[in-house]
């Protein structure tokens, strides 16, 4: 507990939907606890599972928002701090036969057992206060602002990130890209493989690396396989988007060639059991049926309809009945045949990069011989008239409202502008979205917007804004929502603010070093030759009002809004919806695949 107070140890399971009764499930639970009080296990768990749990205290001592969270905690347990730093000397000195002990000591028949049945028990509505929301005093201060305003600031060196001499770059192969970054806090290494194709233009990858995650060396079994893992001391994970399919692998330096040669061999010769893909199948199969009980999920449908029509990917998916025909060879050959497109890999760590790039050039046999362009980035649907969709979510009590506006080619020198406007218009309690709409008029849960830059120089940035807020008040939501982008309020005296916040906030923004490579090829790809701080500085300290306000009539005012509204038709009048553009009604069906 993180409190000075009793502990508590909670044990979750879920029984099989069919054929498992609640009890039972129980039993089950209780027979491990009964392994770990009688020593029913091998000793060498023990040492894989404390080498998982200092590899994770390790990689945790990395973040300052932890130290400042265990310390806090720490206080409150009245802890002091060399005890709390004494953790990895305590856990390495952990024995089977302290386990053991702690399990009979904590562990008997003197517990709680928790049943939570499916059911639909009845909703109590709530009526609406009938007291007028307070008026805030805009234009005043509070006696902590003033407090907090006159602390004196230290003014810290800026330190931008060098392109060239904070990684090294090193050409393993003709399919090889390696980047390498040094780790300047413990020896714990990560190694981040991006081969340069995703389910965009390999459907089946989208499942494909899903069931990697259950696949194992062929001659192996998967128990075998976790537990050669573990005793590695590493851990990995094998994942995928649109652009990339990635391969994650964290361990400790000193048992790098054999973490690394251990994930080759499940790449190079995978095995998958066919009742791995039936689980996915039946995990698919119910997330489309609760994604569509949340308004929210069909909501961000309709926002990807309304971007790229019937490209949406909520539509371009495979199908429930193509899932379930999928075959587990099928996914193994879609998986290995990431190997015919090049890779970027990013290591962190204190190995000689030429050791890791000869490891890496063993492993991972990307050819590079087909090219697709990554990342992928798709053209943006173009409206040239004010445009409402809705899509009816029936007994809907809140009402999920996106807008939606086509914006200018992405140039990185204008990054400082949009910072700005984003900062201004839309930036959490500070802009004028929820100021105007949430704290001086309680009209929503949520509200914000922003720019959008694209992840490629040239592609198309678009303005996204958003309101969740109860049925009865969309329209006048809507409204409020509608004069901010039509005739943004000009307050000009929060340009020092604005300004001093990107100054202030552009310093401390520098990658932690674990990403560092990976977001310099971003940067690159965004058009970036330098730090992207080293560019908008400049503008930052240069900062006018005008500069807002003119990136707001270039790129908004004027522009066709699209409207995406999720909600229930029958709380709404609909017909008040016409004064904001074309009323296209669309049903939830055409938004996702079968």
């Amino acid at each position: 507990m993180p409190y000075n107070d009793h502990g508590v140890s909670i044990i979750f399971v879920v029984p099989k939907i069919l054929g498992q009764k609640l009890g039972s499930a129980e039993q089950l639970v209780l027979a491990e606890l009964k392994k770990l009080k009688t020593g029913d296990f091998d000793s060498t768990l023990v040492e894989k599972i404390k080498s998982e749990l200092y590899r994770n205290y390790l990689q945790s001592m990395e973040s300052n928002s932890y130290k400042g969270n265990m310390f806090a905690t720490a206080f409150g347990r009245y802890q002091t701090i060399d005890n709390l730093l004494q953790y990895p000397n305590k856990l390495m000195a952990i024995t089977k036969a302290d386990i053991v002990n702690i399990a009979q000591k904590y562990y008997g028949d003197n517990y709680l057992a928790f049943y939570s049945k499916m059911g639909f028990p009845k909703k109590q509505k709530i009526e609406k206060p009938g007291y007028k929301p307070l008026a805030a005093k805009k234009n005043e201060t509070s006696v902590y602002a003033k407090h907090f305003s006159a602390i004196p600031q230290t003014n810290q060196k800026q330190t931008f990130v060098d392109f060239d001499k904070d990684i090294n770059r090193i050409s393993v192969s003709e399919g090889l890209k390696l980047n390498c970054v040094k780790n300047p806090v413990n020896n714990v290494f990560s190694l981040t493989v991006n081969f340069q194709v995703g389910h965009k233009n390999i459907t089946e990858l989208k499942y494909a690396v899903d069931a990697m995650n259950y696949a194992f060396p062929e001659g192996s079994s998967l128990d075998k396989f976790k537990a050669a893992i573990a005793g590695s001391g590493c851990t990995y994970s094998i994942l995928g988007n649109e652009s990339y399919t990635t391969v994650e692998i964290t361990g400790f330096d000193s048992h790098f060639d054999e973490s690394v040669a251990l994930i080759g061999s499940l790449m190079e010769n995978p095995s998958l059991e066919q009742s791995k893909v039936e689980n996915l199948y039946d995990a698919e199969k119910t997330n489309r049926k609760l994604e569509r009980n949340e308004p929210e999920n069909v909501a961000d449908a309709l926002l990807s309809y309304v971007k790229y029509g019937k490209l949406s990917e909520y539509i371009q998916r495979l199908s429930l009945s193509e899932i379930k025909a999928l075959q587990a060879g099928q996914l193994v050959e879609s998986f290995k045949s990431v190997y015919d497109y090049g890779a970027d890999i990013h290591y962190v760590g204190n190995l000689d990069p030429e050791k890791v790039a000869a490891s890496c050039k063993a492993t991972f046999k990307a050819t590079g011989a087909k090219k697709v362009d990554t990342p992928v980035v798709m053209d943006l649907n173009q409206y040239a008239e004010n445009t409402v969709y809705f899509v009816h979510k029936k007994k809907a009590t809140q009402s999920n409202i996106y807008f939606f506006a086509n914006g200018p080619a992405y140039n990185p020198g204008n990054q400082a502008d949009i910072d700005a406007f984003n900062l201004y218009f839309g930036g959490d309690f500070s802009g004028l979205v929820l100021q105007e709409i949430r704290e001086y008029r309680s009209m929503a849960y949520r509200a914000g917007a922003k720019f959008v830059p694209p992840l490629l120089k040239g592609k198309e940035t678009y303005f996204i804004g958003n309101i969740g807020t109860q049925a009865d008040k969309t329209i006048e939501a809507i409204t409020v929502f509608d004069s901010l982008v039509r005739f943004m309020p000009s307050k000009a005296e929060r340009t020092e603010m604005i300004q001093q916040y990107l100054m202030l906030s552009a310093t401390s923004k520098r990658p932690h070093f674990r990403d560092l490579s990976e977001q310099i090829t971003a940067w690159q790809k965004q058009g970036f030759q330098t730090d992207p701080v080293q560019v908008k500085q400049k503008a930052y300290e240069n900062l006018k009002f005008d500069n807002i306000e003119q990136f707001y009539k270039n790129n908004l005012a004027k522009k066709p809004v699209v409207i995406c509204i999720v909600g229930d038709k029958n709380q709404i009048n609909t017909k008040e919806l016409n004064k904001f553009g074309k009323l296209v009604f669309v049903k939830e069906s055409e938004l996702f695949s079968k």
